[in-house]
């Protein structure tokens, strides 16, 4: 992670903090802690340090982070990004916190989009939300928090839902920030999938990232998940930077 771009992990990450707003944030020195109670994702309930000097001190930090996201439901969970010093993962290594999804930020430019013909609907939260459940990507109590949560987004937000007979089989989620993009929520239904309607979902999404003057994107995604990151290299995207997880176990609390 040292030998990335260090100029551009810090503005993607923060396109990423203002594309999925946490409900509550603070920093402690340089690490960004956000908390969003009732939504399940590490990205809504994680510390991200922003420095990789900033280092010290863990021991005496983490009961204020262990109160903190208790009260969100959460074990203590770090982001791990090249912004992260090498000294705070090796105390992370030592006191047995495992990793947890290792997963890369895409970026590509947007001059020249592949056209793949796209027919999604761009629908409002609420629509967006039950469509997720519908397709199995949603689980029915992340729903509300979800809804909550795009509608803080700063950014022009677009969501797209493909239908097949009426029926909710693909959707993606888009952010423009600025001449920045970001492309979120990609999900097909099992019964649907190999039709190649994520391409068309995401193709919507990106188009409409253009129209809005995005002129470059940014995406994250599973590092094991080989048919999403072929469906995104179609698309132009390729790694900026590994990311991943370390909560911490319930017995070292």
């Amino acid at each position: 992670m040292a030998n990335a771009d260090l100029p551009t992990v810090r503005r993607l990450e923060a396109a990423g903090f203002r594309a999925w707003p946490a409900e509550k944030v603070s920093y402690d020195g340089t690490w960004s802690v956000r908390t969003t109670p009732g939504l399940p994702t590490r990205r809504s309930n994680s510390v991200t340090p922003l420095d990789r000097s900033d280092c010290d001190g863990l021991e005496g930090r983490l009961p204020a982070l262990r109160a903190r996201f208790a009260a969100a439901g959460f074990p203590v969970t770090f982001r791990i990004t090249p912004l992260t010093g090498p000294r705070l993962v090796d105390q992370l290594d030592e006191r047995g916190w495992p990793v947890i999804t290792p997963s890369l930020v895409m970026r590509a430019e947007l001059g020249a989009m592949p056209d793949t013909g796209a027919e999604a609907e761009m629908v409002s939260p609420s629509a967006f939300c039950r469509a997720g459940i519908s397709i199995g990507a949603i689980d029915a109590a992340r729903a509300t928090p979800l809804e909550a949560l795009l509608a803080r987004v700063p950014a022009k937000l677009g969501l797209f839902v493909l239908s097949i007979d009426g029926r909710p089989a693909a959707k993606a989620m888009c952010t423009v920030d600025g001449t920045l993009a970001g492309i979120y929520e990609v999900a097909t239904a099992p019964a649907f999938r190999g039709q190649g309607l994520a391409r068309k979902v995401v193709s919507a999404a990106l188009g409409f990232a253009g129209a809005n003057g995005a002129r470059a994107g940014f995406l994250m995604v599973d590092e094991s998940n080989a048919p999403a990151i072929a469906l995104y290299r179609y698309f132009g995207f390729s790694t900026a930077y590994p990311y991943e997880y370390r909560a911490e176990p319930e017995a070292n609390i």
